[in-house]
């Protein structure tokens, strides 16, 4: 089911989250008036208004501060992955030390990595389907490094490029799965259920009540929504995708 949520567009994400929390609202606002009938409560505006503003202001800064989050982890992979395709053009480039024969043997190992990526799902994670060519190229670089142990020249040139290009994919790989807690939705359904709950009791109850109960669950559901949006960096309209980095690793086949 969750699957199924990130295959839609962002916007069908928002509005998704926004009538299920303005439906849920609504059925637990009716559960209280049929478990709650026979009491006659008092209404008590000033409370009202100061505990429902309490907790909806609570609310609203949990879903801002965790959305804020978020678009962070996306611009941080996004980062990952520039970082990720600049260190190939750092293995191609180094290709000028070498001889044509050790060129060659690079540009060979790097063309079969690059069309391995093409053909995958990269750099969607898990990227399994690129670890074998990954590590042929790893291999190459590290044998050349071997035979070229008296130049100190491409010896550094060779292990910085080396170096550079496992930390990059390291680091990406790292970065993969890292989503907000399932605790996080939990804990935000349990406070909706209380904000439901104190809307109930301290409120006019009325259509008029029930209404405005409706917007306010709705911004709280747009704002989950972008939560959720942003939750998966490599998933929606928002996420990233090998489409924006095509150019750049097909420039990467060209001799």
């Amino acid at each position: 089911m969750t699957d199924a949520l990130y295959r839609q567009s962002d916007f069908t994400i928002i509005l998704i989250s926004l009538f299920s929390l303005v439906a849920m609202g609504h059925l637990l606002y009716g559960f209280c008036r049929l478990c709650f009938l026979r009491l006659r409560i008092k209404e008590q505006p000033y409370y009202g208004v100061t505990i429902i503003g309490s907790a909806l202001s609570l609310i609203a800064v949990l879903l801002i501060f965790t959305l804020m989050q978020a678009m962070g982890i996306v611009t941080q992979t996004h980062k990952m992955v520039v970082t990720e395709v600049e260190s190939l053009y750092k293995v191609k480039s180094s290709c000028l030390l070498v001889s044509s024969e050790d060129c060659k043997t690079i540009t060979n190992a790097l063309d079969h990595y690059v069309r391995s990526i093409l053909s995958s799902d990269w750099p969607k994670p898990p990227d399994h389907d690129t670890q074998s060519s990954y590590e042929s190229l790893v291999v190459c670089l590290r044998d050349l490094i071997r035979k070229h142990a008296s130049d100190t020249v491409v010896r550094q040139n060779l292990l910085v490029t080396m170096d550079s290009m496992i930390k990059a994919r390291h680091e990406r790989m790292l970065n993969t799965g890292k989503e907000i807690p399932k605790a996080f939705f939990g804990a935000t359904f349990c406070l909706l259920t209380s904000f439901v709950i104190f809307f109930y009791f301290l409120a006019p109850q009325n259509g008029f009540s029930q209404l405005v109960l409706a917007f306010l669950l709705s911004f709280i559901g747009t704002l989950l929504g972008l939560v959720i949006v942003y939750d998966h960096p490599y998933d929606g309209d928002s996420g990233i995708t090998q489409a924006e980095f095509l150019p750049t690793l097909q420039a990467l086949l060209k001799n």
